[in-house]
């Protein structure tokens, strides 16, 4: 589980608290690594591509705040592009993500079944900003994995919540819908 960090607006995000809170726990036998990361359009994708070298999953979650959202939200679409006028905390900005590349890629990691593990929602809108750039970087370089992606409100979710939502995660090998 990889939680984004602080950024400007969110001087403490929630996605990096419950992603560092898991870390070490498990689900059955299967340790459960939760790293936080930059909101950096550049170094987010390469901290993930080296805890992917390193721990080899099955499954990589992403976890980020979305403010305005009153309940998590499990996102299937990651669109190939941002808004290049929001920058990240390196200061860059991101219009296209991928010259060339498919206009959305899909995840099939959700289900209902998983948001309801966290009293949420399914989302076909991961935003314009780092998480969506995230995940569609991490559904095209690890193709092998499942990856989903988890917007949390401001107020987070419970970790016990969340650990229920990686059960059933890893669980499932396909989406129900």
């Amino acid at each position: 589980m990889m939680g984004f960090g602080t950024f400007p607006g969110v001087p403490s995000n929630p996605a990096q608290h419950l992603a560092l809170a898991l870390n070490g726990r498990t689900v059955g036998d299967r340790l459960v690594v939760g790293e936080g990361m930059p909101v950096s359009y550049e170094r987010c994708v390469r901290r993930t591509r080296t805890l992917v070298a390193s721990y080899r999953p099955e499954l990589l979650l992403g976890v980020g705040v979305a403010t305005e959202r009153r309940v998590p939200s499990l996102e299937r679409t990651a669109r190939n592009r941002c808004d290049s006028r929001r920058v990240d905390v390196d200061a860059i900005g991101v219009a296209k993500l991928v010259p060339g590349g498919p206009d959305v890629l899909h995840t099939d990691f959700v289900s209902k079944a998983l948001c309801d593990a966290i009293d949420g929602e399914l989302s076909d809108n991961a935003g314009d900003y780092v998480c969506n750039a995230w995940l569609y970087d991490s559904l095209r370089l690890f193709s092998a994995l499942r990856v989903g992606f988890l917007h949390l409100p401001a107020h987070g979710i419970d970790a016990n919540q969340a650990m229920d939502l990686l059960r059933r995660g890893l669980e499932n090998n396909h989406a129900e819908g």
